[in-house]
């Protein structure tokens, strides 16, 4: 499958952006409290996503050279070429940032700063999905393409924090696991709920259609990966687990596994013949 870079592309810099918009949340609500947004494990998990993303887009482009034709089609609007332009973006004010905040204990001063990198990032999940809202490919051609793209980027996001969360006790660090647990599960139940609805949709759209048993596969492993998510999210809010790193590493692995798995099967849509005919009854 020679889409594998831009599987990991995407995923990746979803998470980065995911995990950011829920830190810049955090910070936003800590007002002259510690600093949170600056803290040496979320910029280390930060970059490493977001530059481990970039490299696989590069990867995907075969020679680097490439990137200039990309740039090219900025002048027509181009969405890959906006979409090379908005990581950019998101990227130098990602390193702005962290450069302004570096050890700093009061960085309420940047938050809005912070706020228009949160927003970047947001722009560059959008940017992500405009990308693939082809007329030839009616399994991209929707609404539900960027509803997906930001579902991933929310789930993958609120996972991460949670683990990161788990890692800094801070004074009120109980109750606000107990509220960010919460949402978690919320968010992940909802993704849930459109991956089935998106499958209802595709299974409706076309007549002819091949029904692949890979495909079958990777949408059950989705699904099951995100309801292990769930409920272990669940007996953390009831058996008060809120400082056990190791389960929320699990938590971000089991939905950063979902994801991917939900990514190939998006790809694969393009070569199949019709929809997969699944949920559609």
């Amino acid at each position: 499958m020679h889409q594998i870079p831009l599987v990991f592309f995407t995923v990746l810099v979803q998470a980065t952006t995911g995990i950011l918009f829920f830190s810049g949340i955090k910070q936003f609500r800590s007002a002259d409290k510690a600093p949170w947004a600056n803290s040496m494990t979320l910029q280390i998990i930060l970059w490493v996503l977001f530059l481990s993303g970039s490299l696989a887009s590069f990867l995907h482009l075969g020679k680097p050279s490439n990137v200039f034709n990309v740039l090219q089609g900025i002048k027509t609007g181009s969405p890959l070429s906006l979409e090379v332009v908005s990581v950019a973006v998101f990227g130098a004010l990602l390193l702005i940032y962290n450069v302004l905040t570096w050890k700093k204990t009061q960085i309420q001063k940047y938050n809005v700063l912070l706020g228009t990198t949160v927003f970047a990032g947001l722009v560059l999940c959008y940017a992500i999905s405009r990308v693939y809202t082809l007329p030839t490919v009616p399994a991209w051609d929707s609404a539900w393409t960027t509803i997906q793209f930001f579902m991933s980027a929310l789930a993958l996001g609120v996972a991460g924090f949670l683990f990161i969360h788990s890692r800094k006790q801070e004074e009120d660090f109980l109750e606000s696991m107990k509220i960010w647990i919460i949402v978690a599960i919320g968010i992940l139940f909802l993704l849930m709920v459109t991956i089935v609805l998106y499958n209802k949709w595709a299974g409706n759209l076309v007549v002819q259609f091949d029904v692949n048993t890979h495909e079958w596969i990777l949408i059950i492993i989705r699904l099951v990966l995100l309801a292990v998510s769930i409920s272990l999210l669940i007996i953390a809010l009831e058996k008060d687990i809120y400082s056990s790193w190791l389960m929320y590493t699990f938590i971000f692995l089991c939905v950063f596994g979902s994801e991917l798995s939900g990514r190939i099967s998006f790809y694969n849509m393009q070569k199949i013949s019709g929809m997969l005919q699944i949920f559609a009854y």
